[in-house]
């Protein structure tokens, strides 16, 4: 089962949630050091009086983006048919639920201070995070698939706004401010691998705005932003504004100007910069140990001490940079799976460097979060098809009452007739499909051609490729009556008939041929 409108499995997003229900279990409770004690009065006198203790900033902002994940993927889960007030309820008391659990199991952990205003924080954060799939629910379902927002990109954009702005705690006073701008006025702080990292930052932010949206770009918006995160660093409580930052963000704005954002082979070259900045970034500064460390294996080690805020500043980091590598690296010619293991093979050969560096914690977590971002990308990720193919695949099954293709996105005033030769076979198809649906054949295949513009439109070199190379190949061992052709008038759309032809120019292929792959690839789909 898949959701309606937006393409993820209900199942698959349902496993990432309850999975990230184990993480939660799994951060509060290590080292598992349980220990028995009696549960007297005065325990539960304790345990009841934690809720007026005062928690410290780390702490209350820890334990709200603890649990944003697990409203939002909660909201998820349930669907967009499911995103009602009853829905968000049920999701906080579940989160309440939760969080309470995690609590009484800390009554007998001596290495964890139970403490139940942290269920209230918790609380929050489970209502943030439910506030927000409802968000992204309604822009993944509810408006014209032309203007659908891509909901990973929007994820990554967002864990880099976390990462920069943490602890988002703003503050007027004069010294808090003069203290964010001591590092770039009084005393230049300029370091060049900083500088590399935060101009690295940008360039995938730009990149991302650019596929935010599927009827527009949104990178013209890039100066806006540096410029409106710049000035909140400087009013937000423990942050503060390098040379670094600054000449980071020039960088990014004068390489993104000055032509990448139109490069065919931008994807690409994406992920291999990014690939070079994790490497630098993971082992800088090369400070030689004189006899290696210790590598750890068990997952999150390092993050399961210290600073709550540095930890989470950290978390969201290494979010934005391994979702954005595992992003761009599934739009190149790489197969998904050869791409992850690129991703791993860097990590863990980087991670392994670390066991001969000081200032390094050389353990499994790198590698694993990027396996944890690509799994959750293929839960969440939008249908790569139109929601043309749940109404076509529940009508190749006999249903209990009769329903009508939705209204194609692209239908205007204008058209343009196109005589194509399609194989028997698939003219047969689109006709069945318009039948049964009480379509057209017109709106059928104007859907296909959606379908098709939808994913490839950020990478013109990739749709060229397939089409050159799959397109060539396909029905040439097909039997003798199914070689013959029946020619069929389609009445396309003007917008589409120009992207046939211009497409029909640049690959060599007839616009026959080119039409006859993307039926006969719908068609595979289903």
């Amino acid at each position: 089962m898949r959701h309606p409108r937006y393409g993820f499995s209900a199942l698959a997003v349902t496993t990432l949630w309850l999975s990230f229900a184990v993480v939660i279990v799994y951060g509060s409770l290590y080292p598992f050091h349980f220990q028995s004690r009696p549960l007297d009065n005065l325990t539960l006198e304790n345990f009841l009086g934690s809720c007026c203790q005062m928690s410290g900033r780390g702490d209350v902002l820890g334990n709200i983006v603890l649990f944003l994940p697990f409203g939002f993927l909660g909201m998820l889960a349930g669907g967009h048919q499911d995103r009602t007030r009853r829905r968000v309820r049920s999701i906080a008391l579940w989160g309440i639920a939760l969080a309470l659990a995690v609590q009484v199991a800390q009554i007998y952990l001596p290495s964890r201070d139970e403490n139940l205003q942290d269920v209230a924080w918790n609380l929050v954060g489970t209502l943030l995070g439910a506030w927000v799939g409802r968000i992204a629910l309604k822009h993944t379902g509810m408006v014209p698939d032309q203007a659908r927002f891509h909901l990973v990109p929007g994820l990554l954009i967002g864990a880099w706004l976390i990462y920069r702005l943490l602890p988002m705690v703003p503050s007027l006073d004069l010294q808090e401010i003069k203290d964010s701008l001591k590092p770039l006025l009084l005393t230049p702080q300029f370091s060049a691998v900083d500088a590399f990292v935060t101009a690295m930052g940008w360039l995938l932010v730009a990149a991302l705005l650019q596929r935010l949206r599927k009827d527009q770009s949104l990178d013209s918006h890039l100066p806006l932003l540096i410029l409106v995160v710049l000035l909140l660093e400087v009013v937000i409580v423990n942050n503060t504004v390098s040379a670094s930052n600054v000449v980071g963000a020039g960088l990014a704005l004068a390489v993104w100007w000055g032509g990448f954002r139109h490069l065919s082979t931008q994807a690409g070259l994406l992920a291999a910069l990014l690939l070079v900045t994790i490497a630098v970034d993971g082992v800088m500064p090369l400070t030689w140990r004189p006899v290696p460390s210790r590598f750890e294996w068990l997952p999150f080690h390092g993050l399961l001490g210290g600073s709550m805020y540095v930890n989470v500043q950290a978390i969201c980091q290494k979010v934005f940079l391994y979702g954005s590598l595992v992003f761009f690296l599934w739009q190149t010619r790489l197969a998904r799976t050869l791409s992850v293991a690129l991703g791993v093979a860097v990590l863990a050969s980087v991670e392994s460097m670390q066991t001969h560096l000081i200032g390094h914690t050389p353990e499994i977590t790198d590698p694993l979060l990027l396996v944890l971002a690509a799994l959750a990308m293929l839960a969440l990720r939008e249908s790569s098809a139109n929601p043309l193919r749940e109404e076509i695949q529940s009508a190749v099954v006999p249903a209990t009452r009769p329903t009508r293709l939705p209204e194609a996105s692209a239908i205007a005033t204008k058209f343009a007739d196109k005589l194509v030769d399609l194989r028997p076979v698939q003219a047969e198809f689109l006709e069945n499909v318009a039948e049964r649906m009480g379509a057209s054949v017109t709106e059928v295949t104007q859907h296909i051609l959606d379908d098709f513009i939808s994913q490839y439109a950020a990478d013109m070199t990739k749709m060229e490729w397939e089409l050159r190379n799959k397109a060539t190949m396909a029905g040439t061992e097909l039997p003798a009556h199914q070689c013959r052709w029946v020619e069929c008038k389609l009445i396309l759309h003007h917008e589409h008939a120009r992207f046939v032809e211009t497409l029909s120019a640049e690959v060599g292929l007839s616009e026959s041929r080119i039409l006859r792959y993307l039926v006969a690839r719908f068609m595979s789909e289903l």
